[in-house]
């Protein structure tokens, strides 16, 4: 058994395709020899085997971007520079060693993402989880102050399909699907801040110091 939805998705909609078009060949030469019945009766199993790979595709198409989630799992690492007054460059480093640059404005940060169950079959079969993340962004932890400096948020999921999205669309179809979006966490912005980000089985996001001078400074800001 695979051991993806992504997977197991991707290779039903390869072999519905493919039998669905061994099925249309089949159907072209029952109708040279005149076997009309036989000819239709392949037409009809190739039009639902291409309907199912396409329903796998969209599924796996739908998956792209996610990674699965086993255990808790560290998602991301975040490193702070001070560019000016409530100015900052954050490096956000994911689980695969991708690192963006990211100019925040606010005295916190907070990262946001998603989480995807999957229920019925789909669940029983153990598929893990799966998350993405979905959003970086600044903030202010006096709420008075967002309308005189507003804050920045930069989306870090791509564009494209998404599996949420296409459920509420066809929710008969993707019903196997569990849509459950991350609470997020955020903490202070200040020069050299590190933090380790952990994303629960549960969905929830925790934020750490990655080193003890951050630890230090958090203890004395009274966190």
């Amino acid at each position: 058994m695979l051991s993806s939805l992504f997977g197991l998705s991707l290779a039903v909609a390869v072999i519905a395709l493919l039998a669905a078009l061994a099925l249309g060949l089949g159907a072209l030469g029952r109708l040279r020899r005149l076997r009309l019945g036989a000819a239709v009766a392949r037409v009809v199993a190739a039009a639902l085997l291409a309907l199912l790979a396409a329903a796998a595709g969209l599924v796996a198409f739908g998956l792209a971007g996610y990674r699965r989630l086993l255990a808790e799992t560290e998602v991301a690492r975040v490193a702070v520079r001070a560019v000016g007054p409530e100015r900052w460059l954050v490096q956000l480093t994911d689980d695969e060693g991708r690192v963006r640059s990211i100019p925040l404005v606010g005295d916190q940060w907070r990262l946001e993402g998603r989480v995807l169950r999957f229920r019925g079959v789909v669940g029983l079969l153990g598929v893990a989880p799966v998350y993405r993340l979905e959003r970086l962004s600044g903030r202010f932890s006096d709420p008075a102050r967002e309308p005189e400096a507003a804050a920045s948020a930069v989306a870090l999921a791509g564009g494209g399909l998404d599996l949420a999205e296409l459920r509420a669309r066809a929710p008969r179809l993707l019903g196997f699907v569990e849509s459950e979006f991350g609470s997020g966490t955020f903490m202070p912005l200040f020069d050299g801040a590190r933090y380790r980000v952990l994303l629960g089985i549960r969905g929830g996001f925790t934020a750490l110091p990655a080193d003890e001078a951050t630890a230090s400074e958090l203890r004395r800001r009274g966190w």
